[in-house]
């Protein structure tokens, strides 16, 4: 039941988490809580409640996404379509470089999608806070034109790919947070993520934050709320492009489970991954915390910490 409701606890966890403004960078007195000199004080993450409105919850019957776009044509592992024509890259080249990103990605997860992921392209997003990519299911959207760039635009394919494949497997799939998620659809995206952004790995991404103070402590904000928010007001900057702040919490969610993968195993990084979650009664929904402290004997916070010295 948990893994059921992922999505629906996330409709009432973005409403509810707290304002942006409480993000602070690194070199402020959240710092003492990240030291490289001493394990931190734990920071246990609280399980959150939130009662059920006396009408009932009014969840619409999803609608296939595919339907709503036209089918153009076919390679080993995608489904292309059109929204009313709009193609803004040369489609046989573009589905050639797909196959490419795919094989990286399915190798990096050692898994493969259970079957073809759609694809489509869109014109960019114009809000002020906008969507580079998204996935529903095993469908991708990309938000293009024809100015935007390669790079960009693999490194979104990759993302987004590690989305639809991970959905494939129980094991990392539905986390109790959205960095979880994200962060691992990053780390899918390895070289692709990282070769977009001009650097040679994740590691050298959060020196640079670490060196320039435009880090951001992962624990304060388990659910990125601070990447979906724009203007973002905080005391790193007066305005913060929400994108910038997106890319770095993905890249330190990206980064942080690298560590974990490496320093604690799959078995560990697995079972954070099916650790909390949502379950909904008659009244109310509970969204139980991933069991950082359970399975690593380390505080979420704490483990930062120990990520950051061994970054260093």
């Amino acid at each position: 039941m948990k893994r059921f409701i992922y999505f629906l606890s996330i409709v009432f966890i973005l409403t509810a988490c707290f304002p942006a403004d409480k993000v602070k960078p690194v070199n402020e007195e959240v710092h003492s809580q990240l030291s490289i000199h001493a394990t931190p004080t734990a920071v246990l993450l609280e399980t959150n409640v939130w009662q059920i409105p006396s009408s009932g919850l009014n969840i619409p019957t999803p609608v296939p996404i595919e339907s709503l776009y036209k089918k153009v044509t076919e390679s080993e592992h995608f489904v292309y379509y059109q929204d009313q024509g709009y193609q803004p890259v040369d489609l046989n080249y573009w589905m050639d470089q797909a196959e490419k990103v795919y094989g990286y990605v399915s190798q990096r997860l050692n898994i493969e999608a259970e079957e073809k992921i759609g694809l489509v392209f869109q014109e960019p997003d114009t809000s002020s806070c906008p969507s580079r990519g998204m996935t529903a299911g095993n469908f991708i959207i990309l938000y293009a034109d024809q100015q935007t760039g390669e790079k960009q635009l693999l490194g979104i394919l990759a993302h987004e790919i590690g989305h639809a494949i991970l959905i494939s497997t129980e094991k990392l799939s539905r986390p109790a947070t959205r960095g979880l998620d994200e962060g691992m659809a990053t780390w899918a995206a390895g070289d692709y993520w990282t070769n977009w952004n001009g650097y040679p790995s994740f590691d050298a991404m959060i020196r640079e934050y670490l060196e320039k103070s435009t880090y951001i402590p992962i624990y304060q904000d388990l659910d990125l709320i601070a990447a979906y928010q724009e203007p973002l007001e905080t005391k790193l900057h007066s305005q913060v492009d929400c994108l910038v702040i997106r890319d770095i919490l993905y890249t330190e969610w990206a980064a942080f489970l690298d560590y974990l993968l490496q320093q604690y195993g799959m078995e560990k990084l697995e079972a954070i991954f099916q650790s909390g979650g949502a379950e909904m009664t008659e009244t109310e929904v509970i969204n139980y915390p991933p069991d950082f402290y359970g399975i690593f004997g380390l505080a979420i916070n704490q483990l930062e910490a120990e990520w950051l010295a061994w970054i260093r």
